[in-house]
C-alpha cells in the first residue's frame, strides 16, 4: 500500500521523500474524500513517528477539526480512532499547558469511542 511504501521510505531516512508521496497522492484524490483522509493522517504519525510533534500539530489541529465537521465517529469509527490516537501521539509530545489539555480532551475522546484503547490504561 502507498502508506506502507511511505513508511518504509520514512524509514530510510527519507522523511520529507514520504511526506510528499501522501501528497501527491491526497490532492490527485481531492482535499477532502474517504480515501484522502487516511493519508493526512498517515502523514502526521510520520511525522510524529519521526520526533516532529510540533511540526505535526497543524495536521492535529486539522485531523481533529475533519472528524467534527464530518462526524466520522460515527460513519467511520476505525478511521476516526487511528486518527485520535495518531493527534493524541502528538499532543502528548508537545510539552505545553495546551497541548496537555489537547491530549486529555483527545484521550477522552478515544475513550468514548473505544475504552479498551483509551491512551489513560
Amino acid at each position: 500500500s502507498l502508506c506502507a511504501q511511505a513508511r518504509e521510505t520514512a524509514a530510510g531516512g527519507r522523511l520529507a521523500a514520504a511526506l510528499d508521496m501522501l501528497e501527491d497522492a491526497r490532492r490527485r484524490l481531492g482535499s477532502w474524500t474517504a480515501d484522502a483522509f487516511p493519508l493526512r493522517i498517515e502523514q502526521a504519525r510520520l511525522l510524529a513517528l519521526a520526533g516532529h510533534a510540533r511540526a505535526a500539530a497543524p495536521l492535529a489541529e486539522e485531523l481533529e477539526q475533519t472528524l467534527k465537521e464530518h462526524d466520522l465517529a460515527r460513519w467511520q469509527p476505525d478511521t476516526c480512532l487511528d486518527a485520535l490516537v495518531v493527534c493524541h501521539t502528538i499532543w502528548s509530545g508537545i510539552d505545553t499547558p495546551e497541548a496537555g489539555t489537547r491530549a486529555a480532551a483527545v484521550a477522552a475522546a478515544i475513550c468514548r469511542l473505544r475504552p479498551s484503547q483509551s491512551p489513560l490504561l
